[in-house]
């Protein structure tokens, strides 16, 4: 038996997830088939269309998450076709008062919810029978790990990515903690968000980012 899917080639590239805040109790409140149809569709078609104004690609949606990455930034030499990234995630949380306006308006709850962002290498992986793409590997991980710590309506990256953007201006970036890789490493998380740049290794906002 053939495998559909089949794994090619390794490439580095930036990663992002979008995750909805609570979204189990958000669903439960919605008992009318429709509603919730339309509540997940508005949700990850604003997500999606941000992302693909901006270079991204959506590879993965769950209802409640969408997965995207960046082509124009693989195997990246020139630190500037890393910043529509960062628009990206800072463009997905200013259109939240929108979406939830227009929401509000048909009778469906607002939402919050996590952006996380990463670069880093990972195993590509093919669908045979179409041009459906996958990607899995660390740093996969790590930018799910970082939504899943992240507060909400904002965007955190990790430590790779902040390594390779943190001279853009327009940007601050501060440090929101530290998640343990194991006993003696630690990957460092950095929220982002518009203004002037401040030095990265600002640890004054900082948390503990133990894993559960």
């Amino acid at each position: 038996m053939i495998s559909r899917l089949r794994f090619e080639s390794s490439e580095s590239c930036a990663i992002m997830i979008v995750d909805m805040v609570n979204s189990t109790r958000v669903a439960c409140r919605l008992d009318d088939s429709c509603k919730l149809r339309l509540f997940y569709e508005i949700f990850i078609n604003t997500m999606s269309d941000i992302a693909r104004s901006l270079g991204g690609r959506v590879i993965k949606n769950g209802g409640d998450s969408i997965i995207c990455y960046f082509p124009m930034t693989r195997e990246c030499t020139d630190e500037s076709c890393l910043l529509p990234v960062l628009i990206c995630g800072l463009d997905m949380l200013d259109a939240r008062m929108h979406l939830n306006y227009g929401l509000q308006s048909l009778g469906l709850p607002a939402v919050s919810y996590r952006i996380s962002a990463d670069y880093g290498t990972h195993e590509v992986a093919k669908d045979l029978n179409s041009e459906t793409i996958d990607l899995f590997g660390l740093t996969m991980s790590l930018c799910a790990k970082i939504n899943s710590l992240s507060p909400a309506n904002s965007l955190v990256i990790g430590e790779d990515l902040c390594k390779m953007v943190k001279s853009f201006s327009g940007f601050t970036i501060r440090k929101y903690g530290e998640y343990p890789l194991d006993e003696d490493k630690t990957y460092v998380l950095y929220t982002v968000s518009k203004g002037d740049q401040i030095d990265a290794s600002n640890d004054e906002q900082e948390v503990n980012c133990t894993p559960s």
